[in-house]
């Protein structure tokens, strides 16, 4: 006996097996699409400052399972550039609308977009952000 999807009609024959086929398929096409977007967007991220570059911020990033990343941005770059960089990591979730968000430890709040790096660090040459999931 052939099980038929209780979706969307009463008569449909359509089989569960090939529904759940269907849906795999519909899953693996969308991941594969955030993961292009994921790789572009990664293409497309500004150089990294040197090392030795008098107007650059480090910022510190502590992931949702735990590990830590570093990047060096211009002090003039946005919240907004840093947000673009962490969603580019393989550690985050894949998804078209971000599920998380960048704050700071002390005092805990969630940056402006507009803010930059400069205004984040207060002064300092590095910052630390954590990532927040929703």
């Amino acid at each position: 006996m052939i099980k038929t999807c209780l979706c969307c009609n009463p008569g449909c024959i359509l089989p569960l097996f090939s529904v759940r086929r269907y849906l795999q398929a519909e899953a693996q096409a969308i991941t594969e699409t955030l993961s292009k977007h994921r790789e572009q967007a990664r293409s497309e991220l500004p150089e990294e400052p040197l090392e030795d570059a008098a107007e650059a911020v480090l910022v510190r990033v502590r992931l949702p399972g735990g590990g830590v990343r570093q990047r060096r941005f211009p002090a003039e770059a946005s919240v907004d550039e840093v947000r673009r960089c962490v969603a580019t990591l393989e550690e985050m979730p894949l998804s078209f609308v971000p599920s998380w968000r960048l704050v700071t430890s002390f005092p805990r709040s969630e940056p402006e977009g507009g803010c930059t790096v400069r205004e984040l660090a207060a002064g300092s040459a590095a910052v630390a952000l954590f990532v927040e999931l929703e």
